[in-house]
């Protein structure tokens, strides 16, 4: 019997919904901690990228659910972030048998301080500078007003000094939003008659578990998910606890250590579990190969690290693209096997592996041993192959610049001819006018947080060495705007030579200074060579150079 196309219509349409459920993509509902949120978006990307490089995006419907296609099988994270809840990432496996993940997300706020004493604000107007960030006025309700006189509109805005870790933040007054390449909201307003007028009020703040771990609900057959997603996520809380704390005593850089308690055992001991799935072991293991400053040789010395690293290449191959979730665990891996074959494995990571962050994290690896070995025959080679990974991978490009042979601008050295106007109207300055004395070359701008974190000490600095040979210091600007610059100096004077660059590496006085990143400094003695650079000059280890160099009063 023939069917007719009627028939044949009607099961077409039935059999969409199952095809439509095998689709590989990811659904669910987001909400926060005190209900369904008024605006919220969805980002995936791959792993080890930040919410700034999506593959898709979406925004939430009014009812908390969504939908987001994905590309194909693969590792992704999940970005979930709403207006006044930090985004945060769920890692998601997709399968080609399993393509459709469905989970129920719940965010909490950020962790606001306890008291808000001196909320401020910075826009659009001063490029979200953070030294140019200007106070609000305390209402007698309890709220807090900013007013100024802006260009354009509408205008855009952060607050700072509001959530206990420093971020800056949406407030409580917004006519629409942009996400900044942090994940963080920022606010738009509307302005009246060439001013903006904003106004937070923290009684209309979310507070309901401020400050708690993303929670999320995987449906079968995904459940595990769950569990090893809290578990990444505790691994990354760890691992930020662990660099504020070495940057908080930056000034003894040699200190590299950080308590982790049982947590590494912990993990390791998943990473062995045989009763767990292999993607959570993988993910347990690579969770410990990734603490920052935890060297696992140190833990597993000779017999009984080289057998746990052949436990863990079991579990990981060096060609599994799962490492990107940890591109520099490869190198602590290997650090565990005895010492002939770690260029041979560093190598196979960097030729077979097919994460590109992968290889590239092998070859730094290769590359530091080199240079330690004073190989310059390698070290030229490596560099070359490490070309290609620079860009968008700071890492790489420090590691190239410190084997660049061509620098004129090292310790021995005469410091490179300048001259530039300096801000004020105070003349020019030059290396001939600053002849016959000690003078530290600093380049900075208001936008840099570890150059503003650099600022309070150079003032004690500057007052306590500017009467030991002729000491002085030219800061050197690299902001968009004067005015930026200007903002900054009503909180802190910088009572020495102050120039403006411009905000390029390209600008003059950087050029020839050859400065790639910034905070950078040099310090010149008074026969114009320059005796100290960088790192010797940042933190507590400034004042300690320049008491042993400068000559006594």
């Amino acid at each position: 019997m023939r069917s007719s196309p009627a028939f044949l219509a009607v099961c077409l349409l039935l059999l969409l919904p199952a095809c439509a459920a095998r689709k590989a993509g990811i659904s669910g509902e987001v909400k926060g901690t005190e209900g369904t949120l008024p605006y919220a978006q969805v980002f995936l990307t791959q792993p080890n990228e930040k919410i700034a490089k999506p593959l898709r995006s979406s925004e939430v419907q009014p009812d908390g659910s969504f939908w987001l296609e994905v590309p194909g099988p693969g590792d992704y994270l999940l970005w979930l972030a709403a207006p006044g809840y930090p985004a945060q990432s769920l890692f998601i496996p997709v399968t080609p048998e399993e393509p459709a993940v469905s989970l129920q997300a719940t965010l909490a706020p950020y962790r606001y301080v306890e008291r808000f004493e001196k909320p401020s604000v910075i826009g659009s107007w001063n490029d979200y500078a953070m030294g140019a960030a200007e106070p609000m006025v305390p209402q007698p309700d309890g709220s807090w007003l900013f007013e100024r006189e802006v260009p354009g509109d509408s205008v855009t805005y952060q607050l700072t000094e509001v959530v206990a870790d420093g971020s800056t933040v949406p407030g409580t007054q917004a006519e629409g939003y942009v996400i900044d390449s942090g994940g963080d909201y920022q606010c738009k307003v509307r302005t009246q008659e060439g001013r903006v007028r904003i106004r937070f009020e923290p009684a209309k703040l979310p507070r309901k578990g401020e400050g708690a771990p993303l929670h999320a609900v995987f449906e079968a057959p995904h459940e595990e998910l769950g569990p090893l997603n809290a578990l990444h996520a505790e691994a990354a809380h760890r691992g930020q606890e662990a660099q504020q704390a070495f940057v908080a005593r930056r000034g003894n850089p040699k200190v590299r250590s950080f308590d982790y308690g049982d947590f590494p055992k912990k993990l390791l001991a998943i990473a062995r579990d045989s009763s767990k799935s292999v993607l959570t072991r993988q993910v347990a293991a690579l969770d410990l190969l990734g603490l920052p400053f935890y060297e696992p040789a140190t833990y597993h010395p000779g017999a009984e690290g080289e057998a746990l690293a052949a436990e863990l290449f079991q579990l990981l191959p060096i060609d599994s693209p799962r490492w990107v979730l940890s591109p520099h665990g490869p190198p602590r891996l290997v650090g565990l096997t005895a010492e002939a074959s770690q260029p041979g494995l560093l190598r196979q990571f960097a030729d077979r592996n097919p994460e590109p962050k992968v290889r590239a994290g092998a070859l730094v690896a290769l590359l530091m041993r080199a240079q330690k070995a004073e190989d310059t025959a390698q070290v030229a080679a490596l560099s070359e192959e490490l070309k290609p990974y620079a860009q968008g991978n700071p890492l790489v490009r420090m590691m190239l610049s410190s084997t660049r042979t061509d620098l004129k601008v090292t310790k021995g050295q005469p410091a490179p001819s300048f001259s530039a106007e300096l801000l004020g109207g105070q003349g020019t300055v030059s290396r001939e006018s600053l002849a016959g004395r000690f003078y530290l070359v600093d380049f900075w701008a208001v936008w840099c947080a570890p150059c503003v974190e650099e600022i309070p000490r150079l003032h004690t600095a500057f007052e306590r060495f500017q009467g030991r040979g002729g000491f002085t210091i030219l800061s050197v600007s690299l902001d968009r705007s004067v005015e930026q610059v200007r903002q900054f100096r009503e909180k802190w004077k910088m009572p020495w030579l102050n120039v403006f660059a411009g905000a390029s590496f390209e600008s003059p006085l950087p050029k020839a200074f050859e400065v790639q990143s910034i905070p950078s400094a040099v310090l010149v003695d008074a026969q114009g060579r320059i005796v100290a650079k960088d790192m010797e000059l940042r933190g507590e280890q400034l004042e300690r150079t320049l008491d042993a160099l400068l000559p006594a009063k």
